[in-house]
């Protein structure tokens, strides 16, 4: 389950004291028991890709972006996190802390974002026009990758690296499962994800597939160290 909200922040009872804040929450599960495999609730890391992709729809330079450990109390102290722009703190993120929840009669875990509105960079080329629609009449294409990486590593880096591959088309990037478990080395995490490729002047033959395919798994070990998750 997903609520966002935005609302106004107040450390001081006047004007000056106001933030403008975007928040959401997530909780419950992210897949439900099935014959196949357990619930899999959703958890920082899901969190931290909405984060991602509010700031990237807000045009800030999500690339430049550090993660500390310097969350409010109301935060889980292990579990939690801000991002920061320089000095000014654009988000803070995580795990409610289990104290709080329990001071509300809340017995699940929830998980929180605020993205400070008031503290995102003015875009240099912004623009009120929207950019042409391009399309195209050939199909698209969507292969599942599940990558095994040091857990230490964002998996807004392992996105960021596919992506690169080629910009245009490699259209569209989604993960769908982060899973740390017992099949799964000590400080390694795997990233289940969609890659969507879409032809601007040709349809794909399985040839070509595969050939995009085999970049992507070679880049991905070449410059993270990653390995396909062999179920």
């Amino acid at each position: 389950m997903f609520h966002y909200l935005r609302l106004g922040q107040y450390s001081k009872m006047n004007p000056e004291g106001q933030k403008t804040v975007a928040t959401g929450l997530r909780t419950g599960n992210k897949k439900d028991k099935n014959w196949q495999s357990g619930e899999i609730q959703f958890d920082f890391y899901d969190l931290k890709l909405d984060v991602l992709e509010c700031l990237k729809a807000l045009s800030c330079p999500v690339p430049k972006l550090k993660i500390h450990d310097e969350a409010p109390s109301y935060f889980h102290p292990g579990r939690s996190g801000i991002f920061k722009l320089g000095n000014h703190v654009i988000a803070c993120l995580g795990e409610i802390n289990p104290t709080l929840l329990r001071e509300i009669n809340v017995k699940f875990p929830c998980f929180c974002f605020e993205i400070y509105l008031d503290n995102l960079p003015i875009p240099k080329n912004l623009s009120l026009s929207k950019p042409l629609l391009k399309s195209s009449v050939f199909q698209s294409v969507h292969r599942d990758f599940a990558f095994v990486l040091d857990d230490k590593i964002p998996v807004e880096n392992l996105i960021m690296v596919i992506k690169n591959i080629d910009k245009h088309f490699i259209e569209e990037i989604f993960v769908f499962d982060i899973y740390k478990g017992p099949n799964i080395p000590k400080e390694k995490k795997s990233v289940a994800l969609s890659v969507k490729m879409q032809p601007t002047d040709h349809t794909l033959t399985d040839h070509e597939i595969e050939k995009v395919c085999t970049n992507i798994i070679e880049t991905v070990s070449k410059k993270l160290d990653g390995e396909i998750r062999k179920l």
